[in-house]
């Protein structure tokens, strides 16, 4: 009777202690199933693209891509030639801490680089509204017009020339004005009877990049498939109707006149063209970059000069 208690506590304490040792787990966390599966998914995930693919260590390109989409990193958006340099500078800076009163448990700040996307920064003239910029207008004429009349200035001689640095009627904040072609059209079917069915010709001259616009890929494909499947029929039924067939393909150069117009369009993801690798779901998007473009094309042409047709 004395002791009972006694043991009824001793026997509460170990089967308490039993428990406590029975859920706690002392393996490290990366020998978890949980880990360990995933860490088993992810391997075959890289092999399944390695297989579809092709092995990326065979690659001669010097951009950098991801394996599967072929995105390629976008010039500018990150320090990738710094990187190297940044992480040693960090690490001196700790080990200088280290020796006066930082602690070891101290995390070192993480590089955030933007690698695969990137906002495009807008120029001050993009960011300002016609009205912001009419405001300005307004208080620089004031201003002149208050000089001009002190100074016994001819207002229409000052009125003649020009007060900003991109002549308002050619351009609108430096982006020169453009005209909607359609009107073009309704003046141009006024002046004319145009014919109602398709004339007979022995040739016919084909836009390439109008053609790989107006046709993209319908479900799963590869750019090879793309091309042999949709691009290549188009052209044999063309073939069969016609005694000549010319393609001609657009060059892009970056300063001409059309690149304006095609920057207005957006910006699109920079993705490295293998026949290979699968088209984009997203075809509009992927044609806004040139350089998409031209490898694209660039692809089709091949094919279209391989065929025997």
């Amino acid at each position: 009777m004395v002791a009972g208690p006694e043991i009824s506590r001793l026997i509460s304490q170990f089967e308490e202690y039993s428990s406590r040792r029975k859920n706690t787990d002392d393996r490290h966390h990366d020998n978890s199933m949980s880990m360990q599966k995933d860490f088993i998914d992810k391997v075959r995930s890289l092999k399944t693209v390695m297989n579809d693919y092709g092995n990326p260590f065979l690659e001669d390109s010097e951009d950098i891509y991801k394996i599967d989409s072929k995105d390629i990193v976008q010039a500018g958006t990150g320090k990738l030639s710094q990187i190297k340099q940044i992480g040693c500078n960090q690490y001196a800076d700790f080990r200088n801490r280290m020796q006066n009163t930082a602690s070891i448990y101290e995390p070192i700040k993480k590089n955030k680089f933007l690698l695969f996307s990137r906002q495009p920064k807008k120029s001050s003239c993009e960011t300002k509204s016609k009205l912001d910029l009419a405001r300005e207008d307004c208080s620089l004429f004031s201003r002149l017009f208050i000089s001009c009349q002190s100074r016994q200035c001819d207002l229409e001689e000052f009125f003649s020339h020009e007060n900003q640095k991109f002549p308002p009627s050619l351009s609108q904040s430096g982006k020169i004005n453009i005209g909607v072609k359609s009107q073009l059209m309704e003046i141009l079917e006024a002046k004319g009877d145009l014919p109602r069915e398709e004339p007979q010709t022995d040739m016919v001259v084909v836009d390439g990049a109008a053609m790989v616009n107006s046709r993209p890929p319908r479900g799963t494909y590869t750019f090879d498939e793309y091309a042999k499947d949709v691009i290549l029929p188009y052209i044999i039924h063309l073939t069969s109707k016609h005694a000549r067939v010319d393609v001609i393909y657009d060059i892009y150069i970056e300063n001409s006149l059309k690149a304006q117009t095609r920057k207005a369009r957006g910006a699109g993801s920079r993705r490295k063209v293998v026949g290979t690798s699968k088209t984009p779901k997203a075809w509009s998007s992927f044609l806004r970059v040139d350089e998409n473009k031209t490898e694209t094309t660039g692809l089709t042409c091949t094919t279209l000069c391989s065929c025997s047709c």
